[in-house]
């Protein structure tokens, strides 16, 4: 692709900024730690989604669990200094749906470690994580992103990943993981008095794109 066909990263910086804002219409927060933490380079972007499923169990009530899945997309501007931005959109059960944006902090330069605290957010839900990505071969980066959530449904996300370059340009991640949710005495959209103190346990699956 030739410079003058290629967009600018300040047109996709905006793009994010601009998409964030006007669909971070949410309460709730994504299923997955997806995108993955790891580096993309100085000039790559990147666009990529996932699909994932898993059950959720009511910790109160041990003998009643859930089917839990979701649909999540996102795009990320290019590296500015050690500063990633994206925006992300998802929806599923019993994360609803909605969108948002995030900024990761890279704390070490170092080609094979990336690591650093990453801050997401919507409309009505913020979300604090601490990436740590190792590569232990030239083509694969495993991952972590401990993070806490203050939303409509309050949570406490554990995750492991892999995500494998496929090519110059392809990713394929796989993840798992352990989200524990808090929802007490809430009314939801005028159905009534909510009550959740559990669990949801997932594996995820999906690709990116560098461009």
């Amino acid at each position: 692709m030739s410079q003058r066909s290629r967009p600018s990263g300040c047109c996709v910086s905006l793009l994010i900024c601009a998409a964030s804002s006007l669909l971070a219409l949410t309460s709730c927060a994504p299923m997955t730690a997806m995108p993955p933490p790891v580096p993309l380079g100085e000039k790559a972007r990147a666009a990529g989604a996932a699909a994932s499923g898993g059950v959720y169990a009511y910790i109160d009530r041990p003998s009643l669990t859930e089917p839990a899945g979701a649909v999540q997309g996102w795009l990320m501007s290019e590296r500015e200094g050690n500063v990633q931005r994206g925006m992300l959109v998802f929806g599923g059960s019993p994360s609803f749906m909605g969108a948002g944006g995030f900024v990761r902090v890279d704390l070490d330069q170092r080609e094979d470690l990336y690591w650093g605290p990453q801050l997401a957010g919507g409309l009505s839900w913020i979300s604090l994580g601490m990436p740590l990505s190792w590569r232990p071969r030239d083509s694969t980066w495993l991952y972590t992103n401990p993070a806490v959530t203050l939303s409509l449904i309050h949570q406490l996300q554990v995750p492991v990943g892999a995500s494998i370059e496929l090519g110059e340009r392809g990713m394929l991640n796989v993840e798992a993981g352990a989200n524990l949710q808090l929802l007490r005495d809430q009314e939801l959209f005028g159905l009534g008095f909510f009550d959740m103190w559990g669990q949801t346990a997932y594996v995820a699956v999906g690709g990116g794109l560098r461009f």
